[in-house]
């Protein structure tokens, strides 16, 4: 039998700057910032988290940058 994982995934991600409605902060460059988390249900799988920026001084170039923590094996 295969079991389905019991995870609940949950996340945001912010416009720091950037010329569209929703930025914090107006600017010709675009910084967005996003955060999610896989939550386990069950007492044998640890909780993981990933973050990352994205950094667009241009239409023509774009930067990124994360961590993505990965569960820890045996």
């Amino acid at each position: 039998t295969e079991v389905l994982p019991q995870v609940i995934k949950v996340g945001s991600r912010m416009y720091l700057l950037g010329e569209e409605f929703q930025a914090a902060f107006l600017s010709p460059f675009k910084l967005i910032v996003a955060v999610d988390a896989d939550l386990s249900l069950t007492a044998t799988s640890p909780t993981t988290i990933h973050s990352g920026f994205e950094f667009s001084p241009s239409r023509y170039l774009t930067l990124r940058v994360g961590m993505d923590q990965n569960q820890k094996s045996g």
